[in-house]
C-alpha cells in the first residue's frame, strides 16, 4: 500500500503565517510503504494588518527640544507617515519616512491630531490613530513685588527694598542685580538664592546726585530660565536737620544766694537725616522782684541813722 504524507513548514512574516500549501506527488514504487509526497509551500503575498501601536505621547515643554518616534506593526515596510487631521503643536513636525515627531514647541496647550500610516505593499495598506500631545510651560521665575516701590533717601543716608520672587517649576538659585543707579548711590544685595525673597539696601554718599523718581531696574536671573525685570522709582534728597528739645523750660524754685541747685536735664533730639552740631548754648532766666520788708528799729538806732 502506498502512503502519501502531507508536510509543511510555516513561513512567518511580521508575526503572521500567510501561506498556502500545494502537494506534488512523487513517482511511487508499488509496495513502497515509505513513499512520501513532496509538499511545496508557496507564499500568497498576504501580510499582517498594518497597525499604529503608539497609544500615548510624552509631554513636551515650550522651548525645549522634543523627539519621539511613532511605532507600527504589520504591513510591508517601508512606511509613510502623515498627519491626516488636526495639527501638531507649533514648532513640531512629523518625519514622513521615520515617524519621528521632533522640534521645539512654541505654544502651551493640548493638541489632538490623527496620524495616518501607509505601507509599501500592492495594494497598499493604511491605518490611523488619534493621538494627543500636551505642551507645558517652561520653568520660569518672575519678580512678584518690590516694596517700597518709590523709596527716598537723603545724601549720606540709606534705604532698604524687599524683593519677592515667584517660581514656576524652577528650584535653582536666583540672583538679583540693579542698573541705572544715580551717581554716588551704591547697593548691597542679600540674594534670594534658592529662596523666594531678597533684600536690596541702597547707600547714598554725602555728595550723591540729587534725583526725583528716577527709574531703577532690578533684574532676576537663574540658570536655564529667562531673566525678568521690575522697576522702582528712587528719590535722593539733600539732608535736613530737625531738632527738638525734651523740655522748653526749667524751674528751680526758691534758691538761697550762694547755694547750688539740683541738676536738671534737657535733651536735644535730632529727628532729621543730617547730623547736628551744638555750637553754643544760650540760657535766659527770669528773676522774681524782691518783696519789700518792713523793719521796726529802736529809737536810739533811728536817732543814730539821722
Amino acid at each position: 500500500m502506498t502512503r502519501i504524507e502531507w508536510v509543511h513548514h510555516p513561513l512567518r512574516k511580521n508575526g503572521f503565517t500567510p501561506f498556502h500549501a500545494e502537494p506534488r506527488q512523487n513517482n511511487l514504487v508499488p509496495g513502497d510503504n515509505n513513499g512520501v509526497a513532496d509538499v511545496f509551500v508557496a507564499a500568497t503575498g498576504l501580510v499582517g494588518a498594518l497597525v499604529i501601536v503608539t497609544e500615548e505621547l510624552p509631554a513636551a515643554t515650550v522651548g525645549t527640544t522634543y523627539s519621539h518616534t511613532l511605532r507600527a506593526i504589520g504591513g510591508a515596510p517601508p512606511y509613510t507617515w502623515a498627519v491626516a487631521s488636526g495639527s501638531l503643536p507649533a514648532g513640531l513636525g512629523l518625519n514622513s519616512s521615520t515617524g519621528e515627531i521632533s522640534g521645539s514647541p512654541t505654544a502651551v496647550g493640548t493638541f489632538d491630531f490623527q496620524i495616518q500610516i501607509s505601507d509599501s505593499a500592492t495594494p497598499s495598506q493604511s491605518g490611523t490613530r488619534t493621538l494627543s500631545l500636551t505642551v507645558t510651560p517652561p520653568p520660569s521665575i518672575n519678580i512678584s513685588s518690590v516694596a517700597p516701590s518709590s523709596p527716598s533717601l537723603a545724601q549720606g543716608g540709606s534705604a532698604t527694598i524687599n524683593v519677592s520672587i515667584l517660581r514656576t517649576d524652577f528650584t535653582g538659585s536666583v540672583t538679583l542685580s540693579l542698573s541705572s543707579l544715580p551717581a554716588g548711590v551704591t547697593a548691597s544685595i542679600s540674594q534670594p538664592g534658592t529662596g523666594n525673597f531678597g533684600t536690596v539696601t541702597l547707600h547714598a554718599a554725602s555728595n550723591a546726585s540729587l534725583v526725583t523718581n528716577q527709574t531703577i531696574t532690578i533684574t532676576a536671573s537663574g540658570s536655564g530660565v529667562s531673566a525678568k525685570t521690575a522697576d522702582f522709582n528712587l528719590t535722593v534728597t539733600a539732608p535736613s536737620g530737625k531738632a527738638s528739645l525734651s523740655s522748653s523750660a526749667l524751674s528751680f524754685g526758691g534758691q538761697l544766694v550762694g547755694t547750688t541747685s539740683a541738676a536738671q536735664t534737657i535733651t536735644l533730639n535730632n529727628t532729621g537725616d543730617a547730623p547736628l552740631t551744638i555750637t553754643s548754648i544760650l540760657a535766659t532766666a527770669t528773676m522774681p522782684r524782691p518783696t519789700p520788708v518792713a523793719v521796726r528799729l529802736p529809737q536810739e538806732q533811728v536817732a543814730r541813722l539821722r
